[in-house]
């Protein structure tokens, strides 16, 4: 009679007799006892060897008796399962001895059922032969070379089986509890393959499964269900992991009608794709991600399983595929070697799945879905939604690509382009040694106006004119020797064949004096110095933004400066976020702070870096948004003081208009009204500026103020003039020059001519960051009404002054 061992499958040879002798594998070590031959049995079955509801017939040890029971599960074919309480045989139901077809078998519908809740064979773990057929690996809990863990055994003195919790391609989960710490575990039991092992062959699986076992366990992160122990129980390996309360991420969104939106999909691949990345650094792959392998717990986490578990070392001899064809990467469905770059695939399929509610290749026939995955092109996501953004598409479609190399470098690069935002470690500020804020350097007969804002790191010179930053490395600085009496330092910044000289003119030596000594202490005697590029380095052009955006960007680290001056502050924050390789820098506070020897201005905020080009865009458009408010309540507040000050010029121009002529019809309502009529247009363009906030329209506010600022006394000097022939009276002259140096009236020049400069340096930083390749055009609506306001703000340039002068040529002539 032929018998073979039920743990291993071994076969015991054909003469093998004596119903009730103890017959030893020599494979496992395993005993059972030989039963009668079964009349209407084929030789060959394990079931006429192994009675399931007989009494014990396997025995692993002098001590332990198993006994064989027959479980059937209501789960479908996870990885991990929720827990299912067994369910006690049916009557007439017949055992099998087997939980894979036969070679030959064709895979029926009732053995789809078991396996998937869709009946998809496509989301199962299988094998595919050589030949094209499947093996639906589900694992059956009464097979009779799983009897070792049966409900109710206990694994290393330690863990004890409580309930089986699922079944799927790669074997058994228990529900376990461990005795020792007294809390509940998950144990996987790998599934037996179909042939007998050597005594070589068990050896090398099971220095395979040490190895993996041992490599999993090491993953430590919180995304990851974490390994805490591994064993061999009865030849066959097991695993004890964490146990994992909740539902299988595809039970998720079956809850959620199949689909998410793209921000809950996005606190689902945030943390799913760093400890994917956290694993493939410890060169630990996957294999086998998909939705049933991913847990979401009660507390809204998601959790990773089987990462770092054994996938290959028990795989079959004739399979050419393994793993779960929904979700296989294009290399994994070649037989090729797997990396971390498989998994990414795998893990923006299941993006793909939980944005559009439906998988990037649909098939019913896990070969025909393996062709596709190598060869056929994914479906456009707009296809399928067509409001989807363009750049989550592109993302999903580069992650899709077949070639690995064309594929993100990490999944957290995937994930980051998706709209991921991750807080990155902090990039610590570069020490500040010595600032200041000095005349702006001149060439030859240029005549520059403002300050130019200098600051002294460890390693670096930095300069800020304008909201433009340069960088002069130290390496590259041959000398810094003090000139003009010591009230300038001349650095000599040194090029390939070229030494270029850059001032810092200091009010006093008094002031000079710290920055000469750093410069020495820092230089040294310097002989030679490092080639630097000419005109130095150009840094980024940070922005400062005073709110919190919601764009996607990366937090570098905290800056903060203190010095006097808000210019001067807002100067040396941008240096220093410069040197953290900022591109903004975002929540900024401002506030003075008195000290005892004076009162300085101290600014924060947090430096940080955009991910892409379109985050750069927003993060600008941010900028011109705030600066163009600015702009406009400035100009509004302005125009309140230019209506305050013309009270008092209007009284002063009716005094003297009476004094000169008793008759005159000059009142202050109509000199004051005519002074705030001519401030309507300006009024217009503040009031677009502080509640349309249009960049564009800052030219043509500026022109507007520069005009009604400089225009009455344009008006004065051309119109007095004018009227110098016929009343070259000592009075008049008087009356005249009153006018030119009315206070009120210069009080509103300067003013006027503050608010257009800010608008003008506004305007300037705006043109200069559009100028850049790839920066948006505006639409043509607004473009219309800039092209408009400018035409207005032109005219209003030209008029206001000529009504100006010849208003008071008139009234000089007609007296």
């Amino acid at each position: 009679m032929a018998m073979a061992c039920v743990l291993c499958g071994r076969d015991l040879g054909n003469e093998v007799d004596g119903a009730g002798r103890l017959v030893r594998c020599p494979n496992c070590g395993a005993e059972q006892r030989v039963r009668g031959a079964d009349p209407a049995g084929s030789a060959g079955d394990v079931a006429d060897v192994y009675d399931l509801n007989d009494e014990p017939t396997a025995i692993l040890s002098p001590t332990v008796r198993l006994l064989p029971t027959r479980l059937r599960t209501t789960s479908r074919a996870s990885d991990l399962a929720g827990p299912v309480a067994p369910q006690a045989p049916s009557p007439d139901s017949t055992p099998t001895g087997s939980f894979q077809p036969s070679p030959d078998s064709t895979p029926t519908g009732d053995h789809d059922a078991t396996t998937s809740r869709d009946d998809d064979r496509t989301v199962s773990y299988v094998g595919m032969r050589a030949d094209g057929k499947l093996d639906l690996r589900v694992a059956d809990p009464a097979d009779p070379r799983l009897v070792p863990f049966a409900p109710g055994a206990v694994l290393q003195d330690r863990y004890e089986l409580v309930q089986v919790l699922g079944r799927g391609g790669m074997g058994l989960v228990f529900l376990g509890m461990d005795r020792r710490l007294r809390r509940s575990v998950a144990i996987k039991v790998m599934l037996p393959g179909r042939r007998h092992r050597s005594p070589a062959e068990q050896e090398l699986m099971e220095r395979l499964f040490t190895a993996e076992a041992r490599l999993g366990a090491s993953l430590n992160h919180p995304a990851i269900a974490a390994v805490y122990d591994f064993g061999l129980h009865g030849g066959r390996p097991y695993t004890v992991f964490e146990y994992v309360p909740g539902q299988s991420l595809r039970d998720f969104l079956a809850k959620r009608g199949g689909r998410l939106p793209l921000d809950e999909a996005l606190l689902f691949l945030a943390p799913i794709a760093q400890a994917l990345d956290f694993a493939h650094a410890r060169r630990v792959v996957h294999r086998d991600l998909k939705p049933d392998n991913i847990r979401v717990t009660p507390e809204g986490q998601f959790k990773i399983l089987d990462l770092g578990l054994a996938k290959e070392f028990d795989r079959e001899q004739d399979w050419r595929f393994a793993g779960t064809p929904a979700y296989a990467a294009p290399e994994q469905c070649a037989e090729l070697p797997p990396d971390g770059r498989t998994d990414q695939y795998a893990l923006g399929v299941i993006v793909y799945e939980m944005l559009l509610g439906r998988r990037p290749f649909l098939s019913r026939d896990p070969s025909e879905l393996l062709e596709m995955h190598r060869k056929a092109a994914p479906t456009p996501p707009r296809k399928v939604m067509a409001g989807i953004v363009p750049r989550v598409e592109k993302a999903l479609m580069q992650t899709l690509e077949k070639d690995p190399n064309r594929r993100f470098a990490s999944c957290e690069a995937f994930a980051r382009e998706m709209g991921c935002q991750y807080v990155s470690d902090a990039v610590e500020a570069p020490e500040v040694l010595l600032q200041a804020a000095l005349k702006a350097r001149a060439s030859g007969f240029e005549f520059v106006t403002g300050k130019e804002y200098w600051l002294l790191t460890p390693s670096d010179l930095w300069s800020c004119y304008e909201d433009e930053v340069t960088r002069w490395p130290l390496g590259s600085i041959q000398s810094a020797e003090p000139i003009d009496f010591g009230r300038s330092i001349r650095v000599e910044y040194r090029g390939e064949s070229w030494v270029e000289t850059v001032d810092m003119r200091f009010n006093s030596w008094r002031r000079s004096k710290p920055w000469k000594a750093k410069f020495e202490e820092l230089l040294g005697d310097r002989t030679e110095a490092v080639p630097g590029a000419k005109g130095g380095i150009q840094a980024k052009d940070v922005i400062v933004i005073r709110d919190r955006p919601n764009v996607g960007y990366q937090v570098l680290g905290p800056v903060e400066v203190r010095l006097k001056g808000a210019k001067a502050t807002e100067a040396a924050l941008k240096m220093v976020a410069s040197g953290m390789d900022a591109e903004a820098v975002v929540d900024v506070q401002s506030r003075r702070v008195p000290m005892f020897d004076r009162t300085v201005r101290v600014m924060s905020g947090t430096a940080v870096r955009t991910r892409d080009a379109a985050g750069r865009r927003e993060m600008r458009r941010l900028w011109f948004d705030q600066e163009t408010g600015r702009v406009g309540k400035l100009m509004l507040v302005m125009l309140a003081i230019f209506a305050v000050l013309s009270v008092v010029s209007a009284a002063i121009i009716v005094g003297l208009e009476r004094s000169r002529d008793p008759g005159s019809d000059a009142t202050f309502a109509k000199v004051y009204g005519t002074r705030l009529l001519l401030g309507a247009w300006p009024l217009v363009m503040a009031c677009c500026l502080r509640w349309l906030r249009w960049p564009q329209m800052v030219r043509a506010a500026s022109w507007s103020f520069l005009t009604l600022g400089a225009a009455t006394h344009v008006g004065l000097i051309v119109g007095g003039l004018a009227s110098m022939p016929s009343q070259a009276s000592l009075g008049f002259i008087f009356g005249w020059l009153v006018a030119l140096i009315d206070p009120f009236g210069l009080a509103i020049l300067v003013i006027m001519l503050h608010a257009a400069g800010r608008a003008r340096h506004a305007y300037d930083r705006y043109s200069r960051l559009m100028s850049r390749k790839g920066s948006p055009e505006p639409d043509r609506t607004r473009v219309v009404a800039v092209r408009l306001a400018e035409a207005v703000s032109k005219v209003y340039m030209v008029c206001l002054p000529a009504y100006l002068a010849f208003q008071f040529w008139w009234g000089a002539t007609a007296h």
